[in-house]
């Protein structure tokens, strides 16, 4: 699948604190994108390699919208919710389905936790009947 700059909220971007992507996406209006608007079988990809070193770092990645793009009165529109670091692996991927009701802006953040988290993500649009071919979704993280 190849991608555009548009389809892209952050590329490779190490973190070790929380905080959020590099990008947010304006949808250009306070209305229905995801299931049954615009916009259907969109999710939102995260590609990881986070540290492991202490054994109790955790992660979170959460899909939100807000009328500015500052992101300072986000709702949450799905979320992984917190994953141990030991699934967090380098080349795992979870999922974030796009809501049915956003407001104007998207953006992804992410939530660490633990002695020394650190975390190299990418995010990104993607079709779930592509993405989902040999992907795993996570009965105990995935909540929309």
């Amino acid at each position: 699948m190849i991608y555009s700059p548009n389809d892209v909220f952050c590329s490779s971007l190490a973190v070790t604190a929380t905080g959020n992507a590099t990008d947010i996406k304006d949808l250009g209006g306070d209305f229905d994108k995801g299931p049954g608007g615009d916009v259907k079988g969109v999710i939102i990809v995260i590609e990881t390699a986070a540290d492991y070193t202490s054994t109790n770092e955790t992660y979170a990645f959460s899909l939100v919208t807000d009328d500015n793009t500052g992101l300072s009165s986000a709702t949450t529109l799905s979320t992984t919710g917190t994953l141990n670091g030991n699934v967090v692996t380098a080349g795992s991927r979870h999922f974030l389905p796009l809501g049915n009701t956003n407001e104007r802006y998207i953006g992804v953040t992410h939530t660490l936790g633990g002695t020394t988290p650190s975390v190299t993500y990418s995010a990104y649009f993607g079709f779930a009947n592509e993405v989902l071919v040999g992907g795993v979704i996570y009965s105990s993280g995935l909540t929309s």
